[in-house]
Order: C-alpha cells, then structure tokens, then sequence
C-alpha cells in the first residue's frame, strides 16, 4: 500500500478556496458546521464522521497552545487523519495534532505507522522495544547481525531501542539505535526536542515512546 500525505497547508487552501460559506476569524465550531468542512469529513469517513468532528474540538479543548492555532490548521491538520484512517484522539497514539506557534499540524504516531504497515498486507510480525544496558551482547556493523539476551541485562537503564520485523515472504530485519543516536536525530530534525516549551520528548516515559516511533518511522 502508498500513502501519499500531503502537507497542512495544501489542505487548508483546498478547503477554503471559492468557498464564500469559510471566513476569515471564524472559530473552529463554526467552521466545522459549514456544509464545506462537514462533506470533507463525510466524504473520507461516512457516518463515522460526526465522532471524528467531535474528537477535533475535544482536542482543542484540550490544549491551550491549540487555541491559540488558526483553526483551518487544526481542520486540515485533523482532515490528513481522516484520510489515513487513524483517530486523533492523543492517549490512543495513533495520530497526533500538534501545534507550533499559531499553526497546528499532522504527526503520526508509532501506533499509526504500525498500523499503516500492517494494513499494506505485507508484514507477519513487527515489534518494537527498549534495550537496557548488557543486553546487546554482539553487533557486527558490517553485516548488521546482533544478537540480544535479556538475562545478560546489568541495570535498569536504557542504552537504546530495537526495531524487528518480518515479511510474509521470509524477509526479516532488526534495527537498533543507540540512544545517543536518537537524542541526535532528535536534535536534528525534531522541533519539540529542540524547544522551549512542554514537549513529549522531556518526559522520561514519552520519550520511550518517541526514540521507539523515530527507529520505526527510518
């Protein structure tokens, strides 16, 4: 399966374009009661489309930096969702909207890519998981071959996290990233990690789970 996911601002203008009914300054409540935003959703969603709208607001509702996004970011930014099959509701991890300064945007979560995958009909098995220190007994950086024993385990400190999966075809693979190579991507490319303000990579349990989706997501 191909997803093509194209970006928040692409959706914004193709929603709002020659359409007299969406205004500027309008709250997202009224937006979402416009005959516009309501067939996107519908069209994508069916009848389900009336609990997607809800869970829009409710994630609003629920995040002050949210409030402060213009409201067609938060729109586009939940209508990728829909378009990818995946709630936005955030304990369940599967799809994420995020805001950064005045814009919101779309970012999946492991449980999304996971999801994803395992739709395309391709995979038997994919695991993820943290690594703690001893555990990784042998890495041969040339032919990529390691091998793992969780008795050899000498604290309760991660040193990485480890990707697995196979093919229905036979083809398998492991990855593993240090976690210094994580804190480096991160460091890099993610805009949470490098900010100021609350972010899901400075909690010790979150950034389990954000070092796990980054392997996932390579």
């Amino acid at each position: 399966m191909t997803t093509k996911v194209v970006s928040t601002d692409k959706v914004t203008k193709a929603l709002a374009e020659n359409q007299p009914e969406i205004r500027p300054g309008m709250s997202l409540q009224s937006l979402l009661r416009t005959d516009t935003v309501r067939r996107r959703f519908e069209e994508v969603l069916g009848k389900r489309s009336a609990g997607f709208i809800s869970s829009i607001i409710s994630c609003q509702n629920a995040s002050d930096k949210l409030k402060a996004c213009d409201p067609m970011t938060i729109i586009s930014a939940a209508a990728m969702a829909a378009s990818l099959d995946l709630p936005i509701n955030q304990s369940l991890g599967f799809a994420h909207i995020v805001p950064y300064k005045s814009v919101a945007s779309f970012q999946i979560g492991a449980k999304g890519i996971y999801q994803l995958a395992m739709r395309s009909g391709q995979y038997l098995r994919i695991n993820m998981t943290e690594v703690y220190e001893g555990e990784l007994v042998t890495h041969d950086q040339f032919t990529g071959e390691m091998s793992f024993d969780s008795a050899k385990r000498t604290s309760n400190k991660v040193s990485g996290y480890l990707l697995y999966f196979k093919l229905l075809n036979g083809f398998e693979k492991t990855m593993y990233w240090s976690k210094a190579k994580v804190i480096k991507h991160a460091e890099k490319y993610s805009q949470a990690y490098k900010g100021s303000g609350s972010s899901p990579w400075k909690d010790v349990d979150q950034f389990h789970e954000m070092a796990k989706k980054t392997v996932l997501k390579n």
